[in-house]
């Protein structure tokens, strides 16, 4: 644990030339299977204090890009974090996670959140990422009068781990999102989000869901969630996870499942089972996807 902590404080320090990180959730403080313990238990390892409290339904999970997670899938679960003027972010933002997502459908009003600033009132939430309900990314900016969103095209793939981000450049005036670090949709003309919320609103921060609001929550797993302070570049963001190659049945880690799909493959002559790269399929294929098997995913 200390080893990946240490890394991780190494990694953030390269950061801080580039833009503020105003908040970095790794959920190294749990481990897989366990429940958050109740209060501000899930730390913000970006210095800032910002910690977050568990609500709802929420499980600590084997993680991709660090050894733990957390899985938002259960009822309702959502970390709540207090309000802060380190995320008013009108000079820019950077919002940004490694997420597995299990499904997606309908949402009570089209999205299901990532990242959210928000409080009680309908409509009056400075920024947002989020995964819309035919599985696209969504990021928007409220600048106080007008709600302004950036939809995707592209769909995320279901049962892989992918990096996703939402960037506000205030230079440019411009949202933008990313999927594994390539940009795949922008937006001009857009104004700095507000800052003040409403005190007695209940104000705040959110991961994996909106403050409040219920069927607004993620399907699936969030493997470290960052807020930086400006408009990062792909070089910039978190690192893109190595991919697994032996994960052939898509689940995020190895099982004897992705044994029986490699099988599968080798005796359909599907090509996807030359592991070895030389156009035919032989027993080197098997020897070297044991050895991905055994090495990929550590």
């Amino acid at each position: 644990m200390l080893k990946w902590l240490t890394a991780l404080g190494a990694f953030w320090a390269a950061q801080v030339a580039v833009a503020q990180v105003v908040g970095w959730w790794t959920f190294e403080e749990g481990t897989p299977g366990q429940v958050p313990v109740v209060g501000p238990s899930i730390l913000d390892v970006s210095g800032n204090g910002h910690n977050g409290s568990g609500a709802g339904e929420l499980v600590y999970a084997d993680g991709r890009a660090t050894p733990v997670a957390l899985d938002f899938r259960g009822d309702g679960g959502r970390v709540r974090i207090p309000d802060s003027a380190d995320f008013h972010l009108r000079g820019g933002f950077t919002l940004e996670c490694y997420l597995w997502l299990e499904s997606v459908g309908t949402s009570c009003c089209n999205k299901r959140y990532l990242l959210f600033r928000g409080d009680r009132r309908a409509g009056r939430d400075p920024w947002y990422l989020a995964v819309n309900d035919d599985g696209s990314l969504a990021v928007q900016v409220w600048d106080g009068a007008e709600e302004i969103r950036l939809d995707a095209d592209e769909e995320i793939q279901l049962g892989e781990w992918t990096h996703v981000a939402g960037v506000f450049d205030a230079d440019a005036g411009a949202l933008r999102l990313y999927l594994n670090h390539e940009l795949i949709a922008q937006l001009g003309g857009v104004p700095p989000p507000a800052g003040d919320l409403v005190p007695s609103q209940a104000p705040g921060v959110a991961i994996g869901n909106s403050r409040f609001t219920a069927d607004e929550g993620v399907e699936g797993v969030i493997d470290e969630a960052r807020i930086s302070a400006g408009a990062l570049s792909p070089d910039d963001f978190l690192p893109l996870i190595k991919p697994c190659r032996a994960d052939l049945y898509g689940y995020g880690e190895l099982t004897i499942f992705d044994f029986f799909v490699f099988q599968g493959y080798f005796g359909l002559g599907d090509l996807r089972a030359d592991f070895d790269g030389d156009g035919e399929l032989t027993v080197f294929d098997f020897l070297e996807f044991q050895t991905e098997f055994s090495t990929a995913c550590q």
